[in-house]
């Protein structure tokens, strides 16, 4: 693990409150002040960059707190539902962690096996893989790389831009904001006192948002947060999104034709370890146990972190420690884990995919979708 997770665990502590001491009110008093700064560099930001359009319908995928929300899965949903509906879509992201973020790379599905994970950035690897046939665009320069799409493809004919509610240069057509319904604001601060990357102002260039993680709160809980969400923008449609069954695959048959097991059958009562590397792990970690895993081990990583043969030998030997024989990990990890399966297997440890989709309640957000991008 890298030597700056602890920093940074600790950091959270700090933001969330749960840290408490002198050190700790020191660094909150310090984090104020950059607070301030970080607001006003993000107004000068927005006010200094010229916003310019594609020549086709853009839609927008993003959030308003650093960390996971479930923007990846809507962007699948999302295309899945174009396609279905007879669009062409393809996807525009920055490709974060990846080497060709720089210069950028369009690529699909049927040329994954001539690209890597370190080269595109896990998440379009993985948006690549689970969408076959659409094109993905990686590039810090997204409307450069919208533009490089359409050449390479004339046929495309909108965009879902990922990770895009706060990238200005680019002018979209439908904006989703994605939303943790049990942690929506974090603190209520922004970066780096907080998690959130704006002010709640901010959800007036929205058009809808969309609630994950709806059974940690109730009711009520969900009503209220309804209410506040209309109050910042009443033109907001809010859709609330249902998980389907998750299901297991060995990872070691992903690429080929997998069989699938039911999660909850899978895993209620089984004895396993689980290894990550995303923004939110403790939600990962979560979801097995609410399907009755007994995780007897846990690790986690920072955030598209890339593993090494040498930290892949460290985990087996922790794991031979601790008599684990099966460890689960999001899609996310598993496009960068897949090159070891093989020498898990060595060790006798099965490495476990588990799937995540979902669909969304409010029939009224797709047919807006439909009348923007006409």
């Amino acid at each position: 693990m890298r030597r700056e997770q602890p920093i940074l665990d600790y950091l959270y502590r700090v933001v969330s409150g749960t840290e408490q001491g002198p050190l700790a009110g020191a660094v909150r008093l310090l984090l104020t002040g950059l607070e301030g700064l970080y607001r006003l560099l993000l107004g000068l930001n927005r006010a200094l960059t010229r916003s310019r359009s594609l020549p086709v319908p853009v839609i927008s995928v993003g959030n308003l707190v650093a960390g996971g929300t479930g923007k990846t899965p809507t962007v699948v949903w999302l295309v899945r539902w174009l396609r279905a509906g007879g669009r062409n879509p393809a996807i525009l992201t920055r490709g974060y962690g990846g080497v060709a973020q720089k210069e950028g790379l369009v690529f699909c599905s049927d040329e994954l096996s001539n690209l890597q994970p370190g080269l595109t950035g896990d998440e379009p690897y993985l948006l690549a893989k689970l969408l076959p046939g659409t094109r993905v665009s990686v590039g810090r320069d997204r409307l450069r790389m919208g533009q490089a799409a359409l050449q390479c493809d004339p046929t495309i004919d909108c965009f879902v831009l990922d990770d895009g509610f706060q990238y200005w240069k680019l002018q979209r057509d439908y904006d989703i904001v994605v939303m943790d319904a049990s942690n929506p604001f974090g603190n209520g601060r922004l970066i780096p006192r907080g998690i959130l990357r704006e002010p709640l102002s901010g959800l007036s260039r929205a058009q809808a948002v969309f609630l994950t993680r709806l059974e940690r709160v109730d009711q009520v809980e969900l009503e209220r947060l309804t209410d506040r969400l209309i109050r910042e923008n009443p033109e907001l449609q809010v859709g609330l999104v249902e998980p389907l069954p998750p299901e297991i695959v060995k990872l070691s048959e992903w690429s080929d034709e997998p069989s699938p097991a039911a999660a909850v059958s899978f895993l209620e009562g089984r004895r396993c370890g689980a290894v990550t590397a995303i923004g939110n792990p403790q939600q990962f970690f979560d979801s097995l146990t609410g399907l009755g895993a007994e995780l007897a081990f846990t690790k986690v990583y920072p955030d598209h972190h890339s593993w090494t043969p040498e930290e892949m030998e460290s985990l087996i030997a922790e794991l031979r420690e601790t008599a684990i024989t099966e460890i689960v990990v999001t899609a996310k990890d598993g496009v960068k884990l897949e090159r070891f399966t093989e020498l898990f297997q060595r060790a006798e440890i099965e490495l476990l995919l588990l799937t995540l989709e979902f669909s969304v309640r409010n029939p009224q957000i797709l047919s807006q979708i439909d009348a923007r991008i006409q």
